[in-house]
């Protein structure tokens, strides 16, 4: 016999691969706006473009200030 203990090995499973995470969010793409409107009872078109210009503002203020591009906040409040 020999004077070398044998050693079990347990087998090695391979790595999964993973699929990396993107690192930026992919643009949405350009649609008319025809293609984006509903037809809602009562809502005028101009009211629904003005909604969507000030979503558009405040979507754009949460990004620069999510991005660390805002330095300070002005709250106007009842005391000031």
């Amino acid at each position: 016999m020999s004077s070398k203990a044998k050693t079990k090995q347990t087998p090695r499973r391979p790595a999964k691969k993973v699929k990396a995470a993107p690192k930026t969010r992919p643009k949405p793409r350009a649609r008319s706006a025809s293609s984006r409107m509903r037809v809602v009872p009562g809502i005028r078109v101009a009211d629904l473009e003005e909604l969507r210009i000030r979503l558009e503002e405040a979507e754009s203020t949460l990004a620069a200030i999510r991005s660390g591009e805002v330095d300070a906040l002005v709250v106007h409040g009842p005391q000031g």
